[in-house]
C-alpha cells in the first residue's frame, strides 16, 4: 500500500465518522441534510468494516496492524448492527472508535514503494 493509498483511506474513515456526527448535529437544524449525511456514513460504514476484517487477512503486515485492522473492522459492523437494533444513537462510540481503530492501523502500516522493472 502506497503513502497516496494510505492517507486516501485514512482520509475517507476520518469523512465518514464526521459525516455521521456532523449528521446527527444537522438533524436538529436541517433535517434533509442531517438524513442525508447521517444514511450516506451508515450506508458506508459495512464496506468499511468488512475491508478492514479483508485486510486482516490478504495483507502482508505486523501483528499490531492486523489487531488494529480486526478490531476496527469488528466495532464499525457491531455499531451498524447496533443502530439498526437501538436507533437512539448509542453506536456511535463504537462507529468513533472502529473508524479511529482503522486510521491507526493505516498509520502504522508500512508504505510500499512500487518499482517497475
Amino acid at each position: 500500500m502506497t503513502a497516496k493509498q494510505k492517507t486516501t483511506a485514512a482520509i475517507a474513515l476520518g469523512l465518514m465518522v464526521f459525516a455521521l456526527v456532523g449528521g446527527l448535529a444537522l438533524t436538529a437544524v436541517d433535517i434533509a441534510w442531517g438524513i442525508f449525511f447521517s444514511s450516506a456514513a451508515l450506508m458506508l460504514s459495512p464496506f468499511a468494516g468488512m475491508a478492514m476484517l479483508a485486510g486482516v487477512r490478504f495483507l502482508h503486515a505486523s501483528g499490531l496492524v492486523k489487531a488494529f485492522f480486526g478490531v476496527g473492522g469488528v466495532l464499525l459492523l457491531a455499531a451498524i448492527a447496533l443502530f439498526f437494533v437501538n436507533p437512539s444513537g448509542t453506536g456511535l462510540p463504537m462507529l468513533i472508535g472502529g473508524a479511529t481503530c482503522g486510521i491507526a492501523g493505516l498509520c502504522l502500516l508500512k508504505p510500499r514503494v512500487i518499482t517497475h522493472g
